[in-house]
């Protein structure tokens, strides 16, 4: 077995039934506000604009393809590049994840552009930027309430399983990804904190959030074959609190 500044919040959508959105103070605002007020803002937020792995889910990648997009996204993959500089120091590795965390929380659009130039950047041939692609998205999980809906995909977890069984099988990815131990242990040691994090929320019939059952039956699938390394409790939870509706 394997083993091992703020800018202004965004519109909200015109729809009788959605909320005002709650007040912002600044770019770590959200840690501050009630769950009340992100569990009843931020999810219909999310909701309305169709959430990953739930039918409806507006197509980013077309979106990206007008013009007046590209100079955005191109700015965006700056700053994750910058953020995952396998070589840069911890001073401007810590003040580029803090410029990409004040966009994800600030601004649901930014969040939307930064998981896709993460992605992308874990198509690099590199380990140590792969590894820090891994950090910056652990980073953004534990401090963006609902960050984990932008990775509860199909295309998202393709790329994670493609790290690991490249190690269990030998055989490439089709996403001609570098092959790294490292990489594989971290990645199956996240996707089961995420999951752990959610099971005491979700629960069976795991049918209140499906962003998050969908992360959940890629571990228990996953674990049927897979020795997943053991977590221990972390400072900070592995994902941002969300609340029950049960």
């Amino acid at each position: 077995s394997f083993c091992s500044s703020p800018s202004a919040p965004p519109a909200a959508p015109s729809s009788p039934d959605l909320p005002a959105p709650p007040p912002r103070r600044d770019a770590h605002a959200d840690r501050h506000l009630s769950r009340a007020a992100l569990d009843s803002w931020s999810q219909k937020y999310y909701d309305y604009n169709a959430m990953p792995a739930v039918p409806g889910m507006s197509d980013l990648r077309a979106a990206l393809k007008k013009k007046r997009n590209h100079v955005f996204l191109d700015t965006v993959m700056e700053m994750v590049n910058r953020a995952t500089h396998a070589g840069a120091k911890k001073e401007k590795i810590r003040a580029a994840r803090a410029e990409v965390l004040a966009l994800a929380v600030d601004d649901v659009q930014g969040a939307e552009y930064i998981i896709e130039c993460v992605l992308k950047r874990f198509r690099e041939l590199d380990a140590n930027v792969v590894m820090a692609t891994l950090d910056l998205l652990d980073h953004l999980m534990r401090r963006v309430p609902y960050f984990y809906r932008y990775i509860a995909n199909k295309r998202a977890f393709d790329i994670f399983w493609g790290f690991v069984d490249q190690m269990i099988t030998g055989k490439p990815s089709k996403f001609e990804l570098i092959s790294s131990a490292d990489v594989a242990s971290r990645i199956i040691f996240l996707v089961r904190a995420w999951a752990e994090e959610f099971e005491p929320v979700i629960g069976p019939p795991r049918k209140l959030d499906q962003a998050a059952s969908f992360i959940i039956a890629n571990y228990e699938q996953r674990r049927l074959h897979i020795s997943f390394p053991e977590v221990p409790p972390g400072r900070i939870p592995y994902v941002y609190p969300i609340v029950s509706k049960r």
